[in-house]
């Protein structure tokens, strides 16, 4: 079933949209004036080289502006069968179906991108080069996006996988480079020069600084993951996940002396006591805060919050790395102590006392 609007009134719409007056359109299509109003008055319609032409002008597909609204067979509708046909692993059919989607539909951003990952999902040299293109084509197309998960960045991020597909690699590292003013893209460059290009000194440099950021994501969520199951009232998952940080962290430490992970490491033992604590487990909280204290004591006796200890850290040493724990280890061993139950606060306060006692 179909539902059909009158070309006039689309025609008068998009422009508008596009804050185009009758004189700007028919400049940029070549027409009189005279020609536009017509067809927005309905006395006449535009051939068809001309529907085509303003379908692209307006950004939008043909049938669209011809006013057929198709209830099965949309872009929504093409997009969901195209990826259906993946997810079934009928990889052939997909890319078909993809290619039918794209002579239809050849100005719209989500037929393009989704016909672009179709291909760029198959992983072959011959599939990336066309996935390279359509990617190119998407970036034209970027002002009709309407999802927040895609960006120019992340369609410049594809390219760059498809050309490494393609063994393009330097074409790739020169994209990865110019698309990465945040220092994002540090781990994929660093294993472009590692890997393929066979430029070691220099992977290590980006790959420290990968490094450095994933142990600030690593440690923002692995905080995020504890506080959610405590809300939630799960202290045994929320103790593992503490642990696990700490575990992390600790194989970061190199035992010449104290980094910042040090520092680190005895906040997340901490917290690890406050889980065991809101369990009700005395000596379980005992054991993890009575580690914290002793390794902040550690690290207070010595601070040192340079690069230079940190385990697989090849950049410059005399970067200063920071935290929002507290000015001292200990004190981020004492901020870590947030329980919520007058029990768990009561038990920690206790065992607070004792520790830092001995």
């Amino acid at each position: 079933m179909t539902k059909i609007h009158h070309l006039s009134d689309n025609i008068r719409h998009y422009r508008r949209a596009k804050d185009l007056t009758q004189e700007q359109l028919a400049e940029a299509m070549g027409v009189t004036v005279g020609a536009v109003s017509k067809w927005e008055s309905g006395l006449t319609i535009p051939d068809l080289g001309l529907i085509i032409e303003l379908a692209a002008l307006f950004e939008t597909s043909v049938d669209t502006l011809l006013g057929y609204e198709l209830h099965k067979g949309g872009v929504a509708d093409t997009l969901e069968d195209m990826n259906r046909l993946w997810e079934e692993r009928q990889f052939d059919e997909a890319i078909r179906a993809a290619e039918r989607a794209l002579v239809r539909f050849p100005n719209s951003f989500s037929i393009v991108y989704g016909a672009a990952m179709i291909y760029h999902m198959n992983f072959t040299p011959r599939t990336a080069i066309r996935a390279a293109e359509l990617f190119h084509r998407a970036e034209e197309l970027i002002d009709q996006n309407r999802d927040p998960k895609v960006s120019l960045s992340t369609i410049r991020d594809r390219i760059a996988e498809s050309y490494i597909r393609m063994e393009k690699y330097e074409r790739a590292l020169e994209l990865l480079k110019e698309n990465n003013a945040d220092g994002s893209k540090n781990a994929l460059i660093g294993l472009i020069l590692a890997r393929w290009l066979k430029r070691p000194e220099e992977a290590l440099i980006y790959l420290s600084d990968a490094l450095g950021r994933c142990l600030t994501e690593l440690s923002r969520m692995s905080m995020g993951y504890a506080n959610a199951y405590e809300s939630l009232g799960r202290h045994g998952d929320a103790l593992a996940m503490a642990l696990w940080q700490e575990s992390l962290t600790a194989g970061l430490i190199l035992p010449t002396g104290n980094s910042t992970c040090t520092k680190l490491r005895a906040a997340y033992a901490s917290a690890a006591a406050q889980m065991a604590a809101e369990m009700g487990d005395e000596d379980i909280a005992r054991t993890h805060l009575r580690r914290a204290v002793e390794i902040a004591r550690g690290f207070d006796a010595a601070p040192d919050y340079s690069m230079k200890h940190i385990r697989f850290y090849h950049g410059s040493e005399e970067s200063v790395a920071f935290d929002d724990c507290g000015e001292t280890a200990m004190e981020a061993v004492r901020n870590s102590l947030n329980a919520e139950g007058a029990e768990a606060r009561a038990l920690l306060a206790r065992l607070w006392e004792e520790c830092a006692a001995e």
